[in-house]
């Protein structure tokens, strides 16, 4: 296959927002049969990523979180979002949960939310200013798109939301529901 014998740098052009190391596993990938089965899955991969890191600056965003009981994990997340873009256009979703136990779940929904419109501004902020970024924060070791950890706390969102420039607040608790409240000032 001619698409296995091109090197990583070769790729690295053609695919530019997939991680080096991304494209390393991909090329390897036993599941990968055809050379056109391998192309399709990269473009579609690197198209969806180029739009994440092309999202807008977010100038507010508001994230409730439903607990609702279950039997055999106790209380879990149910979040929605509603944000407000830094060119006036509105956003909102709802869906995002999980399970389980062993980490913490509220920082887990608060993570899909962030990977969903957030990673456009960790990725420029990241072009600009490579060596230092938060914890909660996974970065590539070679390009690629950054993207926000799961189950690593509450807290280590409040300093990533500092390290992009804005606020975190913790507005509404009760034992059923949890509000954040997050704040950019407009560019």
């Amino acid at each position: 296959m001619e698409i296995l014998k091109k090197t990583l740098k070769e790729l690295d052009k053609m695919f530019p927002y997939i991680s080096h190391d991304s494209l390393k596993y991909e090329k390897a990938h036993p599941s990968r049969k055809t050379e056109r089965g391998i192309i399709n899955y990269l473009s579609r991969k690197n198209a969806r990523n180029m739009l994440l890191a092309m999202r807008q600056d977010i100038v507010e965003l508001v994230i409730k979180i439903n607990w609702k009981k279950s039997r055999t994990w106790g209380m879990n997340p149910h979040a929605s979002y509603y944000c407000v873009m830094a060119n006036g256009n509105c956003d909102s979703g709802d869906g995002f949960t999980c399970s389980g136990c062993g980490y913490d779940k509220a920082s887990t929904v608060i993570s899909y939310i962030f990977n969903e419109i957030m990673v456009g501004m960790a990725y420029r902020k990241l072009k600009r200013k490579r060596k230092s970024f938060p914890y909660g924060l996974f970065v590539p070791s070679r390009g690629g798109i950054p993207h926000y950890d799961y189950g690593v706390g509450v807290d280590c969102y409040e300093r990533i939301v500092r390290w992009l420039g804005g606020t975190m607040e913790h507005v509404a608790c009760s034992d059923t529901f949890d509000q954040y409240k997050i704040t950019f000032k407009k560019k």
